[in-house]
């Protein structure tokens, strides 16, 4: 369906965001679509060329003073001809977001302490400061942006002080469950999954754009219907106010914006992507203290080119079995080119061909280790890689045929399957987002529903979020965002395990296979840590959330992108190891793993 093409017009400061943060820019459909729109900045003028839709919200991306930067969502607006200050509509949106977010879940019985509600308040009184300063204006004004980065900075410290107080519910939930097992499965019921493995689709009903539609509308109304904490759980705290991980001679926050939570849920587990070479004695103090289960990479080139290396990948499961940790193995079939052996792309768009050596391929792995590995992460970037020729629909039928060959050799594993961008930002053009040989791309989200309809038995998702980063990545968003999205994920209701990177610098890094740096140019080990300790908590609050993996233990060692490590170049930890540590210490305690 064609639309035709309208202009919609903000004020805003000259050099707010770089031409490729413009690239990111787009608006949201009814049904949470992203929309690419072209963005454009003239002086002090964004332009943003749009279809002409109903629902007129748009994302962009904004520097929040003392924060940082952000992919934030505008109110509602009209079609008008005359222009919109930006911090100001961004400043809108937020404030809607966390007042509705707080409705929400007061509305489901979570108490509302009167430190939120007076940000809270103070937010809506600067926001009407900044709507009297910009009536009327058609230029530039640099203090309606103070007045509306003020909003954006008490609508950060309310949502921080609110998601602690869900955390804290939450906690308070799962004790109780511990000790009734079937009660909180009533309790936190509320949700019903929205694709099962035996509501199965014929492949020519999946992808047909009635279908798509039909599924992001159905998704957003049980949304609206089973509000978040519905299918949370609330709960009680090991302690009764904040715990810091630093000190006050080692705080990473500041500024007195920052309020940390580090109050987190025990999930099934915390984990870190180690690779094949084993640790020394100083980094296996330090892996000791950060996690308690570990992701074994098997990259197919690398097995290729040297075989040898099985033998370390041996010896890395023998050691991490004799010290209790968990293991999962895979992806088996990464579609990243960097992790695929050459031959097998000269395959170019034989699938049959492409299908018969990658059941090769899973066979010897599967067989090598099924005694020792009970978990399988199937295929990774299967909706943002292309190198086979193949269309999207193609690739996500080989998927589900590595789910079947490893359910095949491995009849009691547990498999999973890996999904990049899980926001959706894949839609974008790129290199922010992706095409297939088609020129199309879905949904992350609905790549998931494909799955989980198709006869593959996957078990479960792993989502993969490559934060900040400039092709192929997740741009940063909001505490209440982030917690909207896992919420949405959860409807499906299989079990959802989390992959992070998250960079310290924006310097060159030799050992990256994509050495392109952040998109914003205020990373460092400092807002590494403190974004760790802000979001990750609220994820691993959610209930269809396992457990979350640092995808990068060593930045000493070849890695997919630049500077994640847990552990820098030099050998020694970064704060935010220090944060992984912090909650696996104090908050896995008392669980039965």
């Amino acid at each position: 369906m064609e639309y035709s093409i309208e202009t919609i017009r903000f004020l805003a400061p000259n050099d707010f965001a770089t031409e490729e943060m413009l690239q990111t820019i787009h608006m949201l459909a009814l049904d949470r679509t992203m929309i690419p729109v072209e963005a454009e900045l003239v002086g002090n003028e964004l332009r943003l060329h749009y279809p002409d839709l109903d629902n007129l919200r748009f994302c962009v991306p904004w520097t929040i003073p003392n924060v940082g930067n952000k992919m934030l969502t505008t109110g509602t607006l009209l079609a008008t001809d005359k222009p919109y200050f930006l911090s100001l509509e961004l400043a809108r949106g937020m404030c809607v977001s966390v007042r509705n977010q707080a409705a929400d879940w007061e509305t489901a019985g979570l108490t509302i302490e009167p430190e939120i509600t007076q940000r809270i308040q103070e937010a809506g009184t600067y926001l009407f400061h900044a709507i009297k300063l910009a009536y009327h204006k058609t230029e530039y004004d640099p203090e309606v942006d103070k007045y509306s980065n003020y909003v954006m900075t008490l609508c950060t410290q309310a949502t921080l002080l609110l998601v602690k107080a869900y955390i804290e519910r939450v906690l308070r939930l799962r004790k109780i469950a511990k000790q009734s097992a079937d009660a909180a499965i009533i309790a936190m019921s509320g949700s019903q999954p929205l694709a099962l493995q035996d509501d199965l689709l014929e492949n020519d009903e999946l992808f047909d754009e009635d279908s798509v539609t039909h599924f992001l509308a159905q998704l957003d109304q049980a949304q609206s219907r089973n509000r978040d904490m519905n299918s949370s759980g609330l709960g009680d705290s090991f302690h009764d106010g904040f715990y810091d991980a630093f000190d006050d001679s080692d705080d990473i926050s500041g500024d007195d914006t920052a309020v940390h939570i580090i109050e987190a849920v025990p999930p099934k587990y915390v984990g870190v992507n180690l690779g094949a070479r084993l640790l020394g004695k100083q980094d296996k103090n330090i892996f000791f203290e950060t996690c308690n289960h570990i992701i074994i990479d098997t990259p197919w080139r690398l097995i290729h080119e040297a075989p040898e290396h099985l033998q370390e990948y041996d010896s890395q499961i023998e050691w991490a079995e004799s010290n209790g940790f968990s293991v999962s193995v895979g992806p088996l079939l990464n579609f990243s080119p960097n992790h695929l052996p050459d031959y097998l792309m000269r395959m170019n768009g034989d699938y049959d061909a492409i299908c018969h050596e990658v059941r090769e391929h899973v066979a010897h792995i599967v067989k090598r280790y099924r005694s020792k590995v009970s978990t399988w992460i199937a295929s990774s970037r299967v909706n943002t890689f292309f190198p086979f020729g193949l269309t999207l629909l193609q690739q996500l039928e080989l998927t589900g045929k590595i789910v079947t060959w490893i359910h095949e050799f491995h009849p009691t594993a547990e498999v999973f399957t890996s999904l990049d961008m899980p926001w959706g930002d894949n839609v974008l053009p790129p290199p922010f987002g992706a095409e297939d040989e088609e020129g199309r791309i879905y949904p992350t989200i609905v790549c998931a529903d494909y799955l989980l309809r198709s006869k593959c038995k996957v078990d479960g998702f792993q989502l993969e979020f490559n934060i900040g980063y400039r092709k192929r990545a997740t741009y940063d968003r909001p505490i209440v965002d982030w917690s909207r999205m896992i919420d949405r994920w959860s409807h499906f209701g299989v079990p959802l395990y989390l992959q992070v990177r998250v960079p310290s610098s924006c310097e060159p890094d030799p050992l990256a296979l994509n050495p392109e740096p952040p998109l914003w140019s205020g990373w460092t080990p400092r807002y590494q840590a403190l974004w760790a300790s802000h979001v990750l908590p609220v994820l691993l609050a959610k209930p269809n959330v396992y457990g979350i993996d640092w995808c990068v233990f060593r930045d000493s060692r070849p890695h997919d992108y630049p500077n994640a490590g847990l552990i820098d170049r030099n050998g020694q930890p970064k704060r935010v190891q220090q944060v992984l540590s912090e909650m696996l210490k104090y908050f896995m305690a008392d669980m039965d793993l």
